[in-house]
């Protein structure tokens, strides 16, 4: 019985993201701490997507 529960085609729905020909994310993040020693600390994250063709895709 489960080879039937696990055997049917799997359907993905398309995001937006996913049509886009061209897009860049970028996200910063941060925490300050004071206490005996001050304490900064910063964290960035970038990503950037171009699809020059149908089913191709670059990614960073």
């Amino acid at each position: 019985m489960l080879f039937f529960v696990f055997s049917q085609p799997a359907r993905a729905q398309i995001d937006e993201s996913d049509t886009l020909q061209l897009q860049l994310q970028i996200a910063l993040t941060g925490s300050y701490q004071q206490g005996n020693a001050e304490l900064l600390t910063l964290r960035s994250s970038n990503e950037f997507l171009i699809r020059p063709f149908d089913h191709w895709a670059f990614k960073t």
